[in-house]
């Protein structure tokens, strides 16, 4: 039997170890108070985890929120549970590797991200987010093209003859193929960034 990381069931467990993926263990302490200056701000609340790196980050780990005392009981992680709030990255193997505490900033989950994850897989965070990012400008202008569709759908309403219909017709059955196309070739390379690649044994 695996190890389980409290705040999961033994099937859960078990499906993380065939999953093959890293954990991203956030122990809290009691709940937060409502003020925004509370240390104990609750880890969906904090600025960082909005961080467009932090979020495709996230992506790779499985994510798992329980509370400190669970923690304590937690072979692998009560070494950590009297510093909660923190958050504790955990290898496939559920060897925690980084731990983060009290407020988070996104540049150092990030990198606590990106260094976890290169241990055990080919993937680079890095590279990923800016191939990230430039497919995100594409989908952009894809998308924009869309308002030519629109424009297009516009003059065949209005448009009454028949000739000149039947070319915007086609012109739009042109272009709406170009569209999905685009979109769907751009989609797929999103998808593969995000497939986790496992280093050799060496």
């Amino acid at each position: 039997m695996p190890p389980v990381i409290t705040g999961m069931t033994e099937e859960q467990a078990e499906e993380a170890r065939r999953s093959d993926r890293p954990l991203l263990v956030y122990i809290y302490p009691d709940p937060a108070s409502e003020r925004e200056d509370d240390p104990r701000v609750a880890i969906e609340e904090d600025r960082a985890f909005r961080d467009e790196g932090v979020v495709v980050g996230a992506r790779f780990f499985d994510c798992v929120r329980i509370h400190k005392d669970d923690a304590r009981a937690d072979p692998a992680l009560k070494r950590y549970s009297g510093t909660a709030p923190c958050l504790v990255l955990v290898r496939p193997n559920l060897a925690p590797e980084k731990c983060l505490r009290g407020r988070f900033k996104a540049d150092r989950v990030f990198a606590a991200m990106h260094d976890t994850l290169e241990m055990d897989y080919e993937n680079c965070l890095r590279q990923i987010l800016k191939e990230q990012e430039e497919i995100a400008d594409a989908l952009a202008e894809v998308y924009q093209r869309q308002a030519d569709l629109d424009e297009i759908d516009r003059k065949i309403a209005d448009d009454k003859g028949t000739s000149r219909r039947a070319q915007l017709e086609e012109k739009r059955k042109a272009l709406a193929e170009d569209v999905r196309t685009a979109e769907e070739q751009l989609k797929t390379k999103e998808n593969a960034l995000y497939e986790l690649k496992r280093k050799s044994a060496s």
